[in-house]
């Protein structure tokens, strides 16, 4: 059997029915602020938390499900596992926020922020694991059960 990341998921209790995978890479970020370099300073500040957490209202549809399985697209055409997100509510941003990968805010009333909590399954995976994301680049939010990506390392 292939080492898939939903057959990991389902070992460790996530439903595939609510979930959904998001991999976050912005061409639009301005040099040293990539998500991934983000994500690499996700202990210094909270800039990678601000770019996750903060979404248009055009994608509440497709984001308003439990779980957020997210990845990383790096420089290359790697993709990283940044970890499993439950998320605990949602609501209308109320202050202007500036984005951290470029210059510019999401603006107050126009985004949602999102209340999430990083989740302890599949921890020791984070930053480790990579995996084959398929032809789908631009579709960075896709639907866990109808879209199991291979598993291609663990460092």
């Amino acid at each position: 059997m292939e080492n898939t990341i939903n057959s990991l998921i389902e070992q460790n209790g996530i439903d595939l029915d609510d979930a959904i995978f998001i991999r976050h890479k912005d061409k639009r970020a301005e040099e040293g602020k990539s998500v991934f370099e983000l994500w690499e300073k996700r202990f210094i500040n909270d800039d990678f938390h601000t770019y996750l957490t903060i979404q248009g209202k055009n994608l509440e549809s497709r984001l308003n499900t439990r779980y957020w399985i997210v990845f990383i697209g790096t420089e290359g055409s790697k993709t990283v596992f940044a970890g499993i997100y439950e998320v605990i509510s949602s609501r209308i941003l109320d202050r202007d926020v500036k984005i951290p990968t470029m210059g510019g805010y999401s603006r107050k009333n126009e985004n949602l922020e999102y209340d999430v909590k990083l989740r302890p399954e599949l921890g020791e995976y984070i930053g480790k694991m990579t995996v084959e994301w398929g032809r789908g680049y631009i579709a960075w939010i896709q639907k866990a059960k109808d879209n199991d990506k291979r598993i291609i390392g663990i460092a």
